[in-house]
């Protein structure tokens, strides 16, 4: 079948119902509150006084769901158009690899709307921001990938500017980023300035009341985001036992699942998500696509009355599954061995510079930096 694209239009809108919606659980509720807490601890006055800002660390592995807490912290705190301007509670500073301090400012001028001015010091460079922070009524600032902090060559002339903005700027700081982001607390400074972590983990499996939170997690995404003609069970203890075994029970990496197989039952007209769909998926992704021999080269293909060609002929660019290592179609004792193998694949950190000892005490002069 050739698709047109007015073809693909219903599916892919189940794909977006699916990706788009947000699903409540602890872990996600829980790290949305510290953040809201931040955020009105930075907005709220007594006459010319205001709380001094604090700052946390959203921490967790890539498919964790920091982009989906992000954009969900993002859509409760939306920037306002009001007479006097627009207001924009949050502002996303999206941090460069391996960033230079000059491009770390640019990168939060960028986020507020501005180019930053090259001939400014660092000590006009924040107070020009405190400026713009206030304009804007900015009272959370939100550094997705901080982690690339820690691959800078000037990582510790970049903690220390972004310590004196903490305390300047008036507006909360939130450092998203993958674990060795915790590095960040190997300033004194700063960690006396930060309330205790977010971290998002996977629920744990052999915990019973965490199972529980995992499937009910499953539950939410197939009663709410997943309409198919027939129930598939997700939340069913053995579909989620497969699912965390094939996902390390990172939720991002579960929805990815469950939105491809989405998108393939709604374009062959399955009627749920089955085991032999998610087993094709998990193939495919695995890197075993390649068809296996069944016939020899000299040999011809049978075409005798009674062949289903037409069901050899569906095979094609079919994975090739491999049952065993197949946490959807191996046998039940082994799907915890696949998970122990995923998950420990899965804890791979990229080579980064550690925090300089020169971050203790009182640091670097970031204007040098500039210079």
């Amino acid at each position: 079948m050739t698709y047109q694209h007015s073809n693909l239009d219903p599916a892919m809108g189940a794909v977006a119902d699916l990706e788009l919606a947000i699903m409540s659980h602890q872990m996600l509720d829980q790290a949305i509150e510290a953040m809201t807490i931040l955020l009105a601890r930075s907005r709220h006055r007594r006459g010319r006084q205001h709380l001094r800002a604090r700052g946390m660390l959203l921490v967790g592995d890539a498919g964790a769901g920091k982009s989906t807490i992000i954009q969900h912290f993002l859509d409760l705190n939306p920037p306002e158009q009001t007479l006097d301007g627009i207001v924009m509670p949050v502002a996303v500073v999206e941090v460069p690899p391996a960033p230079t301090l000059r491009a770390t400012v640019d990168a939060i001028y960028a986020a507020l709307g501005y180019r930053a001015e090259k001939a400014l010091s660092a000590e006009d460079i924040v107070r020009d921001l405190t400026g713009k922070v206030d304009l804007l009524g900015v009272g959370a600032m939100l550094l997705d990938e901080s982690h690339h902090i820690l691959a800078s060559r000037q990582s510790a002339d970049v903690t220390e500017f972004l310590k004196s903005l903490l305390n300047r700027l008036g507006c909360s700081m939130i450092f998203a980023g993958l674990h060795e982001l915790k590095d960040l607390r190997g300033s004194l400074q700063l960690n006396r300035r930060l309330f205790p972590d977010a971290v998002l983990r996977p629920y744990n499996f052999l915990n019973t009341a965490e199972r529980l939170e995992f499937m009910a997690f499953l539950n939410a995404l197939e009663l709410h985001a997943i309409k198919l003609p027939e129930p598939s069970g997700l939340a069913n203890q053995e579909m989620a036992r497969r699912l965390y075994a094939a996902s390390g029970g990172l939720l991002g990496i579960v929805t990815k699942y469950l939105s491809h197989a989405l998108l393939l039952a709604h374009l062959r007209g399955l009627r749920c998500i089955d085991l032999d769909l998610l087993a094709e998926i998990d193939a495919s992704w695995c890197g075993l696509a390649a068809a296996p021999d069944d016939i020899r080269f000299d040999d011809d293909i049978s075409l005798d009355q009674g062949v289903d060609v037409a069901g050899l002929l569906a095979q094609v660019g079919r994975a090739r599954i491999d049952v065993p290592s197949n946490p959807f179609k191996c046998d039940a004792g082994l799907v915890f061995d696949i998970y122990k193998t995923r998950a420990a694949q899965q804890v791979v950190e990229p080579p980064r510079r550690r925090l300089d000892r020169r971050m203790r005490g009182t640091g670097p002069d970031p204007q040098k930096a500039f210079q």
